[in-house]
């Protein structure tokens, strides 16, 4: 640090009052100066005066140096150098400055006091997200002290590092090095403080089973997709694919931008399988009365009762009234379609029309097949009130026959059969001459 004071003075009258060595007999000016701490050397000169000139230092009242011509040449400037083990703090300089000999004229004075205190330090700022702290770090001699204002004011911290609190705006601090007793100047030190964006906006989605989709995001900066919460990153851009999807699948979104990131948004993709239609069909109906029919899980419904049904056809789930006209195992088949499936599909729902009043179970007392369901292995077993002839037949879920068997003069069966059919719903019936046993079972 270098401390100058300049003085030009052309100004007749002082009187020759330095009495000590080398006293010129021209006229004299006095210069004070109180040496503070921390000063290394001083340097006084007249070496830009115009004129031949004498200069004397005392230091607190005792005669130190004097020069005639120490800028260099024959009549010239003064110049007098003093280093740190000739004066102390608090020392009182008295610099004297006359005309050589009784030379008078302009001259200009010089003085520069050298500090010995430690550099100031060097430091990075940082720049940080709202809601953080930073780690400031500064490199300097000495001790480096940090404060939070320019001037003034008690220290925060000591050290090579300053950790701030959570700050939400840019701020500044400064750090000085003390060494030896001497403080350098203070360095701010600036923390920018960045503020995070808005979380993104997106849209959950629904789609089938087997399917992927493509959501979209809106945000500030960069997004980013994530399977977790904090885990891995799959994507960045305002639109991620996902992959096939067999189960509901949730992922998280984040905006990034000026290095601070949002919130996450949680985005969910509802996966649907294909939707189940149930038929509510009574197996066995009587000839000429009215019967209920309804479905449930179809988007859409249309019925075709068959012949000698009425009505023929109805729309939607029901219930629906239907009489038959005709006796015999009947077919209704209901069009349908379902969420998540190919399209139009269809069910074909046998029904046995009574043509008496005798209810099957009067002649048939215990009919049973299992296991049901079953994998086309399965054990039947009936028991009928008289020996009588008796068929056992199979329809698939389209109405075909797909086995038949003949019993001759029987009243009980008991037997395994082991058929090769494909998965879905059968219906089976037992028919004599005096009465129809119709039933389902399931193949998995």
């Amino acid at each position: 640090t270098t401390n100058t004071y300049t003085d030009t003075d052309s100004t007749y009258g002082y009187t020759n009052a330095y009495t000590g060595p080398s006293n010129q007999p021209s006229r004299d000016i006095f210069y004070q100066y109180i040496v503070p701490s921390c000063i290394d050397s001083i340097n006084i000169n007249t070496c830009a005066t115009t004129f031949d000139t004498y200069m004397h230092v005392l230091i607190n009242g005792t005669h130190i140096q004097s020069d005639d011509d120490g800028c260099g040449g024959v009549a010239v400037g003064s110049k007098i150098i003093l280093n740190n083990t000739q004066f102390s703090a608090g020392d009182t300089l008295l610099i004297v400055v006359e005309g050589y000999s009784s030379l008078q004229g302009t001259y200009t004075l010089t003085f520069n006091a050298y500090s010995s205190g430690p550099n100031a330090p060097t430091a990075q700022g940082a720049t940080i997200c709202a809601g953080n702290t930073a780690t400031l770090t500064a490199t300097g001699s000495g001790d480096l002290y940090w404060y939070d204002v320019a001037s003034g004011g008690t220290s925060i911290a000591m050290g090579t590092t300053f950790t701030t609190p959570v700050l939400t705006s840019n701020t500044t601090y400064y750090v000085e090095a003390v060494a030896l007793g001497c403080t350098s100047s203070r360095v701010p030190v600036q923390v920018v403080v960045n503020s995070a964006p808005n979380s993104p906006v997106v849209m959950n989605d629904t789609i089938c089973v087997g399917d992927s989709t493509t959501l979209m995001a809106m945000g500030t900066g960069t997004i980013e997709w994530y399977d977790t919460l904090g885990g891995t990153l799959l994507a960045t851009g305002n639109t991620f694919t996902t992959p096939a999807l067999t189960t509901t699948t949730s992922y998280y979104v984040v905006a990034v931008d000026n290095g601070c990131a949002s919130s996450a948004t949680q985005v969910t993709v509802t996966v649907n399988s294909p939707g189940m239609v149930m038929p509510f069909v009574p197996d066995t109906v009587q000839l000429g009365q009215p019967f209920p029919v309804s479905a449930t899980g179809a988007l859409t419904y249309f019925w075709n009762f068959g012949p000698g049904a009425n009505p023929d056809t109805a729309s939607g789930p029901g219930p629906h009234m239907v009489i038959m006209q005709t006796p015999g195992l009947h077919f209704i088949t209901l069009y349908y379609t379902v969420q998540c499936g190919s399209g139009q599909d269809s069910l074909v729902i046998p029904v046995f029309v009574n043509q008496t009043t005798q209810t099957a179970n009067v002649f048939f007392q215990n009919v049973v097949v299992y296991p049901n369901p079953n994998k086309g292995s399965f054990n039947l077993k009936a028991l009928l009130t008289q020996n009588t002839n008796l068929t056992f037949e199979v329809y698939n879920n389209m109405g075909q026959l797909v086995y038949q068997n003949v019993y001759q003069q029987t009243s009980m069966i008991n037997e395994t059969y082991e058929l090769k059919l494909s998965t879905g719903v059968y219906t089976y019936k037992l028919e004599s001459n005096s009465g129809v046993f119709v039933g389902k079972f399931i193949v998995e």
